[in-house]
């Protein structure tokens, strides 16, 4: 007799690439079966209508695994709340009240999920909430196609890069996690281990892509090659103009941290402490990481190897689909699901079933 064997396809669908990442659990113990990177420029892919087709055929490909998608950040809402002590049967009401708020006035419902964390202040409770609108959920799950798949999972980039980022460096308790896609960066905070603050804002690659375009006069697939193969941050294809452009993301990125050291002035004199590790495929341009180090005053440092003997461990810009995937698995520390009450009622069903036969 085989042991029991769960697999499940973590799905990160951004504006230029889907991340598609296909991982088993056999035993508690996760590994990585396949991971494909589909370049939507590249294959031609430009309509959602041929971007489902493309994912059908995958998903057709690889006998339908059950799905854990990624939402991107910037459509959910995850901060720490802090609440009075009060009864287990009570707290969930009180988070809803204050998702409530967080949430907006609008007529689509709100998804939320929380966990608790560690506090030091008496007679006070914390929690990490994330929070989102579900119609948002929906509209990313009918525009990829995916309507009728199993899914297991809904999660946000933040949450994904809090638990993948513990699975491969767990002794590490302070970090500032920088993901920078293809049309945003997104930035988390880890304190003790946990997630105490997530943000994005709308600057990434293409941000870099147009601006290269501008000032080289050229198109904007150009500009990506020249982005690729020469470094126009230093040597003899310098664009000082360029460095500029970088600097004013750096200077947002530095805003944010400064804010949010700022409300935290009991852990602002240890903000040197904290490890600042960088993600995402617009990071790979040719000579931005050295220039963020040696002009910017960023000590960046590219996502860690696991630290774990024969841990599983994504392989680069595979990071967030890894956690997505992790999560899908039962294998999270810290889970937050964005998952609608339709699909987990699905899904619930499924895994019962599954049990029974």
């Amino acid at each position: 007799m085989r042991p029991p064997v769960r697999r499940v396809l973590a799905l990160d669908a951004g504006s230029r690439r889907i991340k598609l990442l296909l991982a088993e659990s056999e035993l508690g113990r996760p590994r990585t079966l396949k991971e494909e990177l589909i370049d939507l420029q590249a294959e031609g892919l430009v309509a959602a209508e041929e971007i489902q087709a493309h994912l059908q055929a995958r998903l057709e490909e690889w006998h339908h695994p059950p799905l854990a998608l990624v939402l991107p950040q910037h459509l959910s809402i995850s901060q720490v709340l802090d609440l009075p002590l009060a009864p287990e049967s009570e707290v969930d009401k009180l988070i809803q009240n204050e998702t409530r708020k967080l949430g907006g006035v609008s007529e689509s419902r709100i998804v939320y999920d929380f966990v608790r964390t560690e506090t030091a202040a008496e007679n006070r409770q914390q929690f990490w909430v994330t929070l989102a609108q579900e119609g948002d959920i929906r509209e990313r799950i009918r525009r990829l196609g995916i309507e009728q798949e199993d899914l297991c999972e809904v999660s946000t980039t933040a949450n994904a890069l809090i638990a993948a980022y513990r699975a491969a460096n767990p002794a590490s308790s302070r970090a500032i996690l920088v993901h920078l896609g293809a049309q945003t960066t997104v930035l988390v905070i880890l304190l003790a281990g946990q997630g105490v603050f997530a943000t994005s804002f709308q600057m990434g690659g293409d941000f870099f892509t147009r601006s290269v375009a501008r000032l080289r006069r050229c198109s904007e697939e150009a500009a990506e090659s020249l982005k690729c193969n020469q470094d126009l941050l230093a040597g003899p294809d310098a664009c000082p103009e360029f460095a500029g452009v970088v600097d004013g993301w750096v200077a947002e990125l530095k805003r944010q941290l400064n804010e949010w050291f700022d409300r935290n002035s009991s852990v602002a004199p240890e903000a040197a402490s904290f490890e600042l590790v960088g993600s995402g495929g617009a990071l790979e341009q040719t000579g931005l990481m050295d220039y963020l180090k040696t002009q910017a005053g960023l000590d960046m440092r590219p996502w860690p190897g696991s630290t774990q003997p024969g841990a599983a461990s994504p392989s680069r810009c595979f990071e967030v689909a890894f956690w997505a995937a992790l999560q899908g698995l039962g294998q999270s520390a810290q889970p937050v699901s964005l998952l609608p009450d339709d699909y987990r009622l699905a899904w619930q069903k499924r895994r019962r079933l599954q049990r029974f036969e």
